[in-house]
C-alpha cells in the first residue's frame, strides 16, 4: 500500500458523481493504487478560493476513509481535514486507512440490544448466545417474496451452533397472529433468557433454497470499502468496522 498523495487536482469532471462540485477545481487525496479517498472543492471556475465551510460541507469521503476516521477518533470533517493536511500529526489516520484496506473478515461481531432489529439478542441460562430475527425475501415484480422467523444459537465463545427457521409464507399471505404466537413459542423454548449484547461469529447456512446467516461480504474496488457482514436474506442489518461497536446499518 503506497502513501497518501496530497493535493492532486481534479476539475469539473468529478461532477458526474457529485453535482455540487460542478464548476470547481477539487483537491483530492489518493492512495498510490488510485483509490479516491477524499475530495473537496477548493476553487471556483474563476480561480477564487472556495469558502472553507462550504468546501468541507460538500466534501466527498470514501467509506474506507469514514471507517478509518471513526477508528482514529475523528467525528467531524474539519478534524479529518486537519489530519490530512498534517495540522494534527497525533492522529494515526494513515495507519487506520492501511489497516482497513488490508483487513480480513471478522472473527466475531458485536450486536447490542435495541428496540429495532436487535430486539431479541442475549444469553440463555446455560450460557449460549441467541439472536431471534425475521429474515425475508422482498416481493419484487412478480415474485411474491417470503417471510421467515429465525432463531440463531451460538456458544459462549460466539461459535455458531444451530439455526431454527420457520417459513411463514409470502408477505401477502402472512398471518400476523400466527407469527406472533410462533415468536412467543420460540422464545419460550430458550430457557432463562437474559437480554443484552452478544458477540458472535459470521456464518451462513442453506434452508428452503435460500442463504441465511450473518454473511461476510469482501471489499470491492468500486464499492463501500472494507468488509461488511450482512444479515441474510433481506440484508436489513449490515455490520462494518469497528466490529466491536455493536452498531449496524439498515
Amino acid at each position: 500500500m503506497g502513501p497518501l498523495c496530497c493535493y492532486s487536482s481534479l476539475h469539473s469532471t468529478f461532477a458526474d458523481t457529485a453535482d455540487n462540485f460542478h464548476g470547481f477545481t477539487c483537491d483530492c487525496f489518493r492512495y498510490a493504487g488510485g483509490r479516491l479517498l477524499w475530495v473537496y472543492r477548493s476553487r471556483d471556475y474563476q480561480g477564487h478560493q472556495a469558502n472553507a465551510h462550504g468546501s468541507l460541507r460538500t466534501a466527498v469521503v470514501d467509506p474506507v476513509l469514514r471507517s478509518a476516521a471513526l477508528r482514529a477518533g475523528l467525528r467531524r470533517k474539519e478534524e479529518l481535514f486537519n489530519a490530512f493536511n498534517g495540522t494534527d500529526k497525533s492522529v494515526p489516520l494513515y495507519e487506520a486507512i492501511t489497516a482497513i484496506m488490508n483487513s480480513q473478515p471478522p472473527a466475531l461481531i458485536a450486536i447490542d440490544l435495541d428496540d429495532y432489529h436487535a430486539e431479541y439478542v442475549g444469553h440463555t441460562s446455560d450460557g449460549r448466545q441467541f439472536f431471534v430475527t425475521t429474515p425475508f425475501i422482498a416481493a419484487v415484480n412478480n415474485e411474491p417474496g417470503r417471510e421467515y422467523l429465525a432463531v440463531f444459537l451460538f456458544d459462549q465463545a460466539g461459535r455458531f451452533l444451530e439455526a431454527r427457521i420457520d417459513d411463514l409464507g409470502t408477505r401477502k399471505e402472512l398471518d400476523q397472529d400466527r407469527a406472533r404466537d410462533l415468536l412467543a413459542k420460540r422464545l419460550e423454548e430458550l430457557d432463562g433468557l437474559e437480554y443484552g449484547r452478544i458477540e458472535v461469529q459470521p456464518f451462513k447456512i442453506e434452508r428452503f433454497g435460500t442463504t441465511f446467516g450473518l454473511v461476510p461480504r469482501p471489499p470491492e474496488d468500486d464499492d463501500d470499502g472494507g468488509w461488511w457482514v450482512e444479515l441474510l436474506p433481506g440484508n436489513y442489518m449490515a455490520f462494518h468496522e469497528p466490529w466491536d461497536s455493536g452498531e449496524y446499518d439498515t
